[in-house]
């Protein structure tokens, strides 16, 4: 492509030794990165045993993402970490299987039906404003209050009526709490190269992922 971004190394940055790096992960997946790589660029990391390329240039992403969407996949990191709650679905999906999906749902994104879901979704995030406005001068857990207006966000667009009666909300929200939990050992266990079928810390997750979808 023309323009493409200077390709930077971070491995000075970034923890080099493999266990130091499972540990990491396993705290703060996002936190464990370096924070250049959220600049605009192109830079490397070495992550465990692996080289990973992260893209922050947005013309290099577009390009990514519409010329070369053939010879990208996803990463055994965020399959490990999403596949248990979200099993083949889109976020996790490849090739003609990720293909067919994103067809299927293009419908529900034109604008037209973006545009209409608009009111819902801003008056969701009024509400929340609104609660955060109330607890001036307090300690926030901003994860929580972000994943609780994702929640009223997608109840107010996508269900209505007796469904939304017969929804747990405080349930379900402790069980994606618990999910997101185990999310670090599940990608620090992709880092470390071991084989899916071994034993990390995650099925508090595919029981979470089982009683929230029992509940709704």
């Amino acid at each position: 492509m023309t323009g493409a971004p200077v390709i930077t190394r971070l491995e000075g940055h970034h923890p080099l030794r493999l266990l130091r790096s499972f540990v990491d992960t396993v705290r703060n997946p996002i936190a464990a990165l370096p924070p250049e790589i959220y600049d605009s660029g192109a830079h490397i990391v070495r992550v465990g045993r692996q080289q990973v390329l992260y893209l922050s240039d947005p013309a290099a992403i577009q390009e990514a993402l519409s010329a070369h969407a053939g010879r990208l996949r996803k990463s055994d990191a965020m399959l490990r970490a999403l596949t248990p709650a979200v099993g083949e679905g889109l976020l996790t999906a490849d090739g003609a299987h990720w293909r067919w999906q994103r067809q299927a749902m293009a419908a529900a994104f034109r604008p037209q039906a973006t545009d209409s879901l608009a009111p819902r979704m801003l008056a969701c995030a009024g509400r929340a404003a609104d609660a955060l406005a109330a607890q001036a001068g307090d300690v926030v857990a901003i994860d929580a209050a972000m994943m609780r207006l994702t929640y009223d966000i997608l109840i107010e667009t996508m269900l209505s009526g007796q469904a939304v009666a017969g929804i747990d909300t405080g349930f379900v929200l402790r069980a994606v709490t618990r999910f997101l939990e185990q999310t670090g050992w599940s990608m620090a266990g992709a880092i470390l190269g071991l084989p899916d079928w071994s034993r990390t810390p995650t099925a508090p997750a595919r029981d979470a992922r089982r009683g929230a979808c029992a509940r709704c």
